[in-house]
């Protein structure tokens, strides 16, 4: 998972598990949907390298809320990377 943008525009990425309750299928539905919004000024995007070798990119604010404990986990174990 990689995380671009914000004000200053840094990059973190980290390697995470999706063992949560309704990650997989948040990310899934996620994945159906991408490129379907544009991400704001200023704000933050996600990319997701999905298990079955997908790729997912999306604005945080097209995110559900059922990847609010991957989030989480991204916050605690994101370091900064290209």
């Amino acid at each position: 998972m990689t995380r671009k943008g914000g004000l200053a525009g840094l990059t973190l990425s980290a390697e995470l598990e999706t063992d949560e309750p309704g990650v997989e299928q948040a990310l899934e539905q996620l994945a159906e949907r991408s490129g379907s919004e544009l991400p704001h000024p200023d704000g933050f995007e996600y990319h997701f390298d999905l298990a079955d070798g997908r790729s997912v990119t999306a604005p945080e604010h097209a995110l559900p809320r059922e990847l609010d404990p991957l989030l989480d986990d991204f916050a605690q174990k994101g370091t900064p990377g290209a």
